[in-house]
């Protein structure tokens, strides 16, 4: 109630505040009518688009937004975007969307995917956006155009080329002895561009609970450099490689615990990354009406946990070793064909090779795993007339591992003057199982641990081997039972609306819907002689989720900007679902005994059902700005109290949360620039469920740029 009368009372100041202003509406209309023309969008079509006229829903993030923002990597962005959760735990910050897991988004940097996933999560704190020019965002099934990994969508970070000779510098430092340095220069002659950017980024970690032995964070310090040249042979050819690599190292605070019998345990450890891509391009353009693109892309990324356990008795001693290296290499041709004003085609093809090295495969050795996959893709786009729009496209993959698999999509757009345009898509979408689903061999061999893991095809051989060795208490699940896996396969419908009352004010509405098929789910197959269980992967589920989305926003000043966004989400085990209506299922609650009903079940795990933010940002002529942003999210379901196996009432769940942010700063006319903001100002804490949130934070930003033209770089 709080927070509403805060709400109303802030909307009746902007309505009288925007009641005073109208005089200066014309110049605010201008603006926004300049940068609407200006907006483009690639990822959605694999081709350049209008942001206006593509079909399926897209959100684009401007470098502005991002710099104003105070972000320094990519989780902090993406965090603050309507309908995008971000996920943490040991694997990292991953993304949820429209309800999905992070293994369901594809992420790229330039167009070409990154590659190093832990237990499917891709660690969002990698990827620094002081070099990002844009960041797309397309939701709902994109595998018709990008294959697996984009059941749920597709996230495309494309980095900056910059238009002139240039140079910048900045350094920022915060709370927790967080600090960033980034430098970034520029060449550019009539044929060539040539840029570079280097990037460290460190911190002393932090400590949510004082009575916690070890750290909630422990330190790291990485480093990512990039270098991008542009090679123009003539107005029709040119070629271009970039080469990214990052470096992270982190290291565990040593700790000491002490259990029951006084035997104490003294914990140190390291954990690196490296990541390196290589992105290699030659463009050709034959005439107006047809260009085409080879694309020759490698990436190589490898991460090393050590972690050593040491006694006063030295014979006790452990040490966790994991390592994970992933080489991935595609070659991919798109060739797109203007055929008038009405038809547009694009068609390609091209063929992946995954290798991953890892001692996750077996107990002591590391081991070597292969796949390839040849797939062809095309996309057909006809204006029958000046408001209809259609897109149809279909991808067919040749997977090593599995059978072919066909994804279609097809995408309508209808446009009602110049303020209102429907659009609607449906497509499906794959998921091929990962390395680790397939071949994990992994025991965790950490104090206190002890549990198994085996992946779908090493469940017979890894069972008959515990049996032997006399670790198997009893058998869960006959392995004989267990059929192989499948590729998880989905099937998503979008409808969208986008209205514009004025030049000022725009609204967007999506009603979404996701049905899964043979979702892959881990769950218990044995019980070990140490009580730990034996783990392996399964077919089992059928899933959905779906929902709605709302954003608005309103240019209500000359100077003042305000964004809002909504997703109300509902999730469901489908097959759960069905035993609960034939009324089967029983719950738990205080010690009472009841039968569950549709009321009482709560959809799937670590999903919220109301999630919202709110912006309003600030900018003046003379290089001031400011903003503020909030962002909500209900509860979500974290564990099965009563063991039913159900997300259902008397569960654990989290609480609500509110987080704010701000920041405010200037840009100076010989290209000096100051910032400071606060993130969590309110100092929301959650040390079970929310460990990457440290608390409140304090940071202070200074750079300069300098342009060797009349053109000038995009300040913050």
């Amino acid at each position: 109630m709080l927070y509403a009368k805060y709400n109303l009372a802030a909307a009746m100041v902007l309505y009288c505040l925007s009641g005073t202003a109208q005089v200066n509406r014309s110049a605010a209309d201008t603006a926004i009518k300049t940068r609407e023309l200006e907006e483009a969008v690639i990822t959605a079509t694999r081709s350049e688009r209008r942001l206006g006229s593509v079909s399926v829903p897209v959100t684009i993030i401007s470098q502005k937004t991002i710099r104003q923002s105070g972000s320094l990597r990519l989780n902090d962005i993406l965090g603050e975007q309507a309908g995008l959760f971000i996920t943490s735990g040991y694997s990292g910050a991953g993304i949820q969307v429209q309800g999905l897991n992070p293994d369901y988004t594809l992420l790229l940097i330039d167009g070409e995917p990154l590659a190093g996933r832990n237990s499917g999560v891709l660690d969002l704190s990698r990827i620094t956006v002081a070099n990002i020019k844009k960041i797309e965002i397309v939701k709902g099934p994109s595998s018709s155009l990008y294959g697996s990994e984009a059941m749920a969508g597709v996230i495309n970070i494309i980095t900056n080329k910059p238009p002139a000779t240039s140079a910048g510098a900045s350094v920022r430092y915060g709370s927790f002895g967080t600090s960033d340095i980034n430098l970034q220069a520029a060449w550019v002659q009539r044929k060539w561009n040539l840029s570079a950017q280097a990037n460290r980024y460190g911190t002393s970690g932090y400590r949510l609970e004082a009575a916690s032995a070890g750290q909630t964070q422990d330190p790291f310090h990485n480093y990512t450099f990039q270098l991008k040249s542009v090679y123009r042979f003539s107005p029709a050819t040119q070629w271009s490689i970039s080469t990214r690599y990052f470096t992270n190292r982190l290291t565990t605070t040593p700790y000491a615990t002490k259990d029951a019998s006084g035997v104490v345990e003294n914990v140190s450890g390291q954990a690196t990354v490296n990541d390196l891509n290589i992105n290699n391009t030659l463009e050709h353009r034959f005439n107006q009406a047809v260009k085409t693109n080879l694309r020759v892309y490698y990436t190589d990324y490898k991460a090393v946990n050590h972690q050593w356990y040491t006694y006063a008795d030295s014979s006790a001693n452990t040490t966790l070793y994991d390592y994970f290296r992933q080489g991935f290499l595609r070659l991919e041709n798109q060739t797109d064909i203007s055929l008038g004003k009405r038809l547009g085609l694009i068609a390609g093809g091209g063929w992946i090779a995954d290798k991953v090295q890892s001692n996750r495969y077996d107990d002591k050795d590391i081991v070597t795993k292969n796949n390839q996959v040849g797939y062809l893709f095309a996309q057909a786009e006809w204006h029958p007339t000046d408001t209809w729009s259609v897109t149809g496209g279909l991808r067919y993959d040749d997977n090593q591992q599995y059978q072919s698999r066909a994804s279609p999509r097809l995408a309508i757009q209808k446009r009602f003057g110049t303020r209102l345009r429907i659009n609607a898509s449906a497509g499906s979408g794959f998921k091929a199982p990962d390395f680790r689903q397939l071949y994990l061999n992994f025991t965790n061999t950490a104090p206190g641990t002890g549990y198994t893991v085996l992946g779908n095809t090493e469940v017979a051989a890894g069972m008959q081997r515990l049996q032997q060795q006399g670790l198997i208490q009893s058998v869960l699940v006959d392995p004989a039972t267990i059929q192989p896996l499948q590729p998880e396969t989905s099937t998503g419908i979008n409808i969208g609306a986008t209205y514009d009352f004025s030049t000022a004010l725009r609204v967007n509405l999506n009603l979404f819907r996701n049905d899964i098929n043979d979702l892959i789910v881990t769950g218990a197959i044995a019980q070990k002689t140490n009580n730990m269980f034996v783990y392996s992967y399964f077919n089992v589920n059928r899933a959905c989720t779906q929902g709605l989305e709302a954003s608005a926003s309103w240019q209500f000043l000359p100077h003042f900007r305000a964004e809002a966004g909504y997703q109300l989400l509902y999730t469901a085990d489908k097959d759960q679902l069905d035993k609960i209506k034939a009324g089967n299922e029983f719950g738990r609650d205080n010690g009472v005994v009841y039968r569950l009903t549709t009321k009482d079940y709560k959809g799937l795990f670590n999903r919220s059902r109301h999630m919202a933010n709110v912006k309003i940002f600030y900018e003046n002529r003379r290089g001031w700005f400011a903003n503020i942003r909030s962002s909500y999210r209900s509860g979500w379901g974290v564990s099965d109290t009563d063991g039913n196996l159900y997300l259902n009432r008397g569960d654990a769940f989290s609480n609500d949360f509110i987080q704010t942010n701000a920041s405010a700063g200037k840009s100076f006319a010989n290209g000096l620039y100051l910032q400071a903001g606060s993130d969590n100002i309110f100092n929301y804490r959650d040390t079970r469920y929310l460990p990457n949130v440290p608390g409140r934070t304090w940071y202070a930003t200074v750079g300069f740029s300098f342009t060797h033209s009349n053109k000038t770089n995009n300040k913050p």
